[in-house]
């Protein structure tokens, strides 16, 4: 199982990078916790996008100077839970494998 300070930290750091990213507007440290948080980086980079999208089409929404610093914070929270997303699929994933599902059936009377 991963450990749950491991699990943290790996959270941690990607909301780490992604906060400075969009803290120096710069796309290199957002596309690196995307990458270290491949798949649910990706889709949380994806979501964000959405979300923007969106949120421009409101009128006087996207002209608002207020409006920037809000998505950057809905940035990192949605990349963020890409990887917490990725812990929750990691610990799904060994639990199954622990579990006996896809071993063949032992024979009668025996214990496997």
């Amino acid at each position: 199982m991963i450990g749950r300070a491991v699990a943290v930290t790996y959270v941690g750091t990607v909301a780490a990078l992604a906060t400075y990213g969009f803290a120096i507007r710069s796309p290199a440290p957002i596309l690196l916790a995307v990458a270290v948080a491949v798949p649910g980086g990706v889709a949380g980079l994806i979501g964000y996008y959405v979300a923007y999208g969106l949120l421009v089409q409101v009128p006087g929404v996207g002209s608002a100077a207020s409006f920037l610093p809000w998505m950057h914070v809905v940035g990192v929270a949605f990349i963020a839970a890409g990887a917490a997303g990725n812990v929750v699929l990691v610990r799904s994933l060994r639990q199954g494998r622990g579990s006996g599902r896809g071993r063949p059936p032992s024979p009668r009377g025996t214990q496997p």
